[in-house]
């Protein structure tokens, strides 16, 4: 691995804590904030979701990736939700989830669109264990 390889790497790295921070601060504020209400815990993910630029709710349960192409109002990609820049939450869902998700589709529709998919991939797989480092 080469120089410039390992410093690609460090910044995906930095960039998938930085989603986790980000997003982990926001629910715990919110947590506070409506200490004492019964709020689900994939409540309160949607609302630190919320506060992400470049992400749109769309409903209480959808938020949609302002690059991605179903907010483009491009066909939409077979396969899961993340590949069409969407997050849909769920009674189970998670902060955790949320993260991955985000992390998925930021890195798949903006920051790797130049790499070739196996390459995008291992980047994704890269951040998404360095923000699970966070711990959430």
């Amino acid at each position: 691995m080469g120089f410039f390889q390992r410093l690609l790497d460090k910044r995906i790295e930095r960039f998938g804590q930085g989603i986790a921070r980000t997003l982990k601060a926001s629910f715990v504020e919110l947590e506070n904030h409506h200490q004492g209400e019964k709020r689900t815990q994939s409540w309160l993910a949607g609302q630190a979701l919320s506060t992400r630029p470049q992400w749109r709710k769309v409903d209480d349960s959808e938020f949609w990736y302002e690059l991605g192409p179903k907010a483009k109002g491009y066909r939409e990609v077979e396969g899961e939700d993340w590949m069409n820049g969407v997050v849909k939450l769920e009674n189970s869902t998670t902060l955790q989830n949320v993260i991955d998700s985000v992390i998925r589709i930021e890195l798949h529709w903006f920051v790797a669109q130049e790499h070739e998919t196996e390459e995008r991939s291992r980047m994704i797989d890269l951040a998404i264990t360095a923000a699970r480092e966070i711990g959430c």
